[in-house]
């Protein structure tokens, strides 16, 4: 079983965490296109349930 990766007290192990640099939050260009991309993504998610 996995919980031993949910309940993992390491830091920098949750997903928030690892998802920080992958999409490098830290920089104002970084920051512009990860809120573009996730609010592009949950208006074609909401889209796609509803039609």
């Amino acid at each position: 079983m996995k919980v031993c990766a949910i309940r993992n007290g390491r830091p920098g192990d949750t997903l928030s965490e690892r998802t920080r640099p992958w999409f490098r939050v830290n920089t104002p260009a970084g920051r512009t296109v990860f809120a573009a991309a996730s609010t592009a993504f949950a208006a074609w998610f909401l889209l796609h349930i509803i039609g």
